[in-house]
């Protein structure tokens, strides 16, 4: 699919997650442009705190734009050593540039990131609509600073 940047260094997980190692079983994360583009206006990250241990496929933070909250998936099994906080601080960044990363996990098993795509198989895989925003295994959930305007709005 053109026009969707990739980062040529990283594998793609199906929940539009990037993964890239860092060194030895240090591997950084961050979310696919799709995604980014997909949530517009990015206004809030959280993620669980350096040392938690995390496991493949379970949700380690979320991020929050105007309307929607969209789960951050763990790709694989491991303990969180970092958190960007230039993102925390101004999680707009990911806007300009989807390569920003979120988090870094020491992974315990490496080999799972076998399982993985490599850019050109995540980008043949939403050609193929194989995957797409609306089938990814994180949870559609509204933000909750959106359910409250709607509900101001109705109340009025």
């Amino acid at each position: 699919m053109e026009g969707y940047k990739i980062d040529k260094d990283a594998l793609y997980s199906k929940n539009h997650i990037w993964i890239k190692k860092v060194k030895d079983n240090l591997f950084r994360i961050g979310i696919s442009d799709l995604v980014q583009r997909y949530l517009s206006k990015i206004e809030h990250i959280n993620t669980l705190p350096i040392g938690s241990k995390v496991r493949k496929g379970e949700a380690i933070g979320e991020i929050e734009a105007l309307k929607t909250v969209v789960d951050i998936i763990s790709p694989v099994t491991g303990c969180i050593v970092s958190v960007n906080e230039e993102i925390m601080d101004n999680p707009k960044l990911i806007n300009q540039d989807p390569h920003r990363w979120i988090l870094e996990i020491r992974a315990y098993h490496e080999e799972e990131i076998e399982g993985l795509m490599s850019p050109q198989q995540y980008l043949d895989a939403l050609a193929k609509h194989e995957i797409d925003i609306f089938t990814a295994s994180f949870l559609h959930k509204f933000s909750s600073k959106y359910v409250e305007k709607k509900l101001k709005k109705r109340s009025r």
